[in-house]
């Protein structure tokens, strides 16, 4: 009895070990992806900032481009405009943002 007994206790005490071994790496995994998933917003929000700086620098070049436009001498059939560009990433972009 006694031996069987000791197993037991051998056997608890090694999956109590097991056991609080696991909730240590879940605990980890969860702390790791807790900041990851902070640095990706950072990330995120950075790049949006990034986005709209572009876009507001894109939109002072449209009319500064508009404003020099009557007085260019360069043929304006023979010089392509962003407004007549077909430019795919700049159309995708500007629907994600709307």
């Amino acid at each position: 009895m006694d031996e069987d007994e000791d197993r037991r206790k051998r056997r608890r005490e090694k999956n109590k070990v097991a056991a609080a071994r696991c909730r240590n790496k879940k605990k980890e995994r969860t702390d790791f992806l807790q900041r990851e998933s902070e640095r990706l917003e950072m990330v995120n929000s950075d790049l949006k900032a990034q986005i709209e700086e572009l876009r507001l620098e894109r939109q002072q070049l449209m009319v500064m481009l508009n404003l020099h436009r009557p007085t260019c001498i360069v043929r304006t059939d023979s010089v392509k405009t962003p407004e007549s560009e077909a430019n795919p990433l700049l159309e995708q972009l500007s629907t994600d943002t709307k």
